[in-house]
């Protein structure tokens, strides 16, 4: 009877190389043995992605076992073991075998058993082999749908050798399939509790536990009271702002705190005056829902009250209608000395140029020097 090892226990340096078989004129294989017996392991727990693989070029199943992406102690040290042991086959025996060989070859590669992420791990299927499933039935491998638990009995049969190759050739004689994937929802939606005020008790959804609840309704308030709220509001001004109205966007732009001379920039660029965003604040700030002037003017109804402003684009289809201004200049003013009109007006005498020079003359020196 063949023993499985525990893996987590191997001494990989006790693994051996047979002596060198042909196959065929293309294929060469090298048995393995560990203490002149056959290397026998039992897998973790690992899940099959995509079933069983069937080859029909070269007539072989193949199963590729998946490492989960949370992987348990047991996995993680599985995954290991295969790791150390495609390094001692590697660093030791790979230079040694094509020496054997005397294959000149300059570009050898080792083939290794794991995918490049190394997240897989690849066995093939026997003829031979068989799959279980929970209860030890033996099913067919067609049955296996995917994304399966499973665990497995691998066996390292030996290496093989094509051209400037070498591989791991593991076999899988078992597999025990554990559970299938789920295909149908089976989560049943729980009815909605309802709480009424006659309700004392309620059953937790999650536990089935009965918790106590204390409902109190809330008290109704008087018909006076909520008259008398109604009248509050509508005593309190309202500051009701007109969607359509051009200025939304920059009183928007005041709440934020921007100065008022960015603003004229911006509503200068719109065809727009300040002074009319001015007023439009004042009358938002009085509680009126009142526009400027200029939107006054702009009643495109006369029997209806809404006046409608005129849009930027009514303002430039009425551009050909509009006439050249005349620009009077302004004449400059002359600039002679004029006496100003209470001087005209009244009895002032104004002193000539020779009767102040006959006053400075008679100015007397006070003996300060200034410095």
């Amino acid at each position: 009877m063949a023993n499985v090892f525990n893996f987590q226990e191997i001494q990989i340096n006790k693994i051996k190389c047979g002596t060198i078989t042909k196959i065929n004129p293309l294929f060469l294989f090298i048995p393995i043995s560990y203490f002149k017996k056959p290397l026998i392991i039992k897998t973790p727990l690992l899940t099959l992605p995509y079933g069983i693989d069937v080859n029909p070029n070269y007539n072989k199943i193949y199963v590729r076992f998946k490492f989960p992406k949370l992987q348990n102690e047991p996995q993680l040290a599985f995954l290991e073991f295969i790791k150390k042991i495609e390094e001692f086959i590697y660093k030791y025996k790979f230079p040694k075998i094509w020496k054997k060989l005397r294959r000149t070859l300059k570009q050898k590669e080792l083939k290794s058993s794991l995918n490049l992420a190394k997240t897989a791990f690849t066995c093939q299927f026997l003829d031979t082999s068989t799959i279980y499933n929970e209860k030890n039935n033996i099913i067919h491998y067609s049955t296996i749908l995917p994304k399966s638990s499973c665990k497995s009995i691998c066996i390292l049969s030996g290496l093989w050798i094509h051209k400037n190759s070498l591989g791991f050739l593991w076999n899988t004689p078992q597999i025990k399939i554990y559970d299938t994937p789920v295909t149908r929802c089976l989560l049943i939606d729980d009815e909605n509790i309802k709480v009424k005020p006659d309700t004392k008790m309620i059953e937790c959804p999650c536990c089935s536990y009965k918790i106590g609840i204390d409902v109190k309704v809330p008290k109704q308030k008087s018909q006076e009271y909520q008259i008398h709220q109604i009248q509050q509001i509508q005593q309190t001004p309202q500051i009701i702002e007109d969607i359509n109205s051009p200025f939304t966007r920059f009183v928007k732009m005041k709440k934020m705190g921007i100065p008022m001379g960015a603003i004229g920039q911006k509503l200068a660029m719109e065809g727009l005056v300040l002074k009319d965003f001015e007023l439009h604040l004042k009358t938002l700030k009085a509680g009126m829902n009142k526009q400027p002037n200029f939107m006054s003017n702009s009643i495109s109804n006369p029997k209806s009250s809404m006046a409608t402003p005129f849009s930027l684009g009514d303002l430039l289809s009425q551009k050909n209608r509009l006439k050249k201004a005349v620009i009077n200049k302004k004449k400059p003013q002359d600039s002679k000395f004029e006496l100003p009109s209470h001087v005209k007006s009244g009895n002032i005498m104004i002193p000539t140029l020779k009767d102040i020079v006959n006053s400075m003359k008679s100015l007397k020196s006070t003996g300060i020097k200034l410095d």
